[in-house]
């Protein structure tokens, strides 16, 4: 283990164990995330999280319109320690944080950037057939403009074209 850490083996008190100890379990859980991000991309860590998906393991959307879409765990980083996981809507196509504490201690890159878009690039069939709606914020019945600062505020970031609509369900 000490020739994988870079650590010289040296006559060790007491202290130099602990300091050691917890130095080899920080780089296990380094070692044990980047293996994690690599065996989901294998066929059978894809199949794993497709069951895991199905059965709403990671939670639902808490958008309203997203009709409690599953979500599943992604990254927006590579890099460990840049960020915790993130929840990935594959409705809404929005990142959302994760509600309990035990999955925002978990790093991002433990999931990666290309795990969820490889997920349902393989089981396409787990994509929902939600036709999305963008809330339309309304005062006495009139739309809000969008120039108003009440009003909605980056909605072309949730406009799909059409065609992705359209196409047929594989």
């Amino acid at each position: 283990m000490d020739v994988i850490l870079d650590i010289e083996p040296e006559e060790s008190s007491e202290e130099k164990k602990e300091v050691d100890a917890n130095m080899i379990e920080r780089y296990a859980i380094l070692l044990y995330g980047l293996i994690h991000q690599r065996y989901l991309l294998t066929r059978n860590g894809l199949r794993v999280m497709a069951q895991r998906y199905s059965n709403e393991h990671f939670g639902v959307c808490p958008r309203v319109y997203c009709y409690q879409c599953p979500v599943i765990p992604c990254g927006r980083y590579d890099e460990v320690g840049k960020e915790s996981i993130r929840l990935y809507c594959p409705s809404c196509l929005d990142l959302y944080s994760p509600p309990t504490s035990i999955l925002q201690a978990i790093d991002g890159a433990h999931f990666g950037t290309t795990f969820p878009h490889l997920l349902f690039e393989q089981y396409p069939d787990l994509l929902p057939n939600i036709k999305p709606r963008i809330y339309q914020p309304r005062i006495f019945g009139f739309r809000v403009s969008e120039r108003s600062k009440a009003g909605p505020q980056m909605q072309w970031l949730r406009i799909r074209s059409e065609e992705q609509h359209d196409e047929p369900s594989h």
